[in-house]
């Protein structure tokens, strides 16, 4: 079983956050959480918000939207 420190450096190192990581982090957080894990998770949402780490949820959110923008104004 992966930790969250352990998952977050992945995903730190790939730049990409998957639908499936994210989901294994959210389990991990709700069992066990230690110093290090919070730590990681902070530097995690840091990445987000400067953009050197992307959220696959929000790029399919973003597609749905474009589509969406398109059907209306077909």
């Amino acid at each position: 079983m992966h930790s969250i420190y352990n998952l977050v450096h992945q995903t730190l190192k790939a730049g990409y956050l998957s639908m499936d990581t994210e989901a294994q982090i959210r389990n991990l957080f709700d069992t066990r959480l230690n110093s290090y894990d919070i730590e990681a998770l902070m530097l995690l949402q840091q990445a987000i918000e400067n953009g050197s780490v992307k959220r696959q949820v929000h790029e399919i959110y973003q597609t749905a939207q474009n589509k969406s923008s398109k059907l209306q104004i077909a």
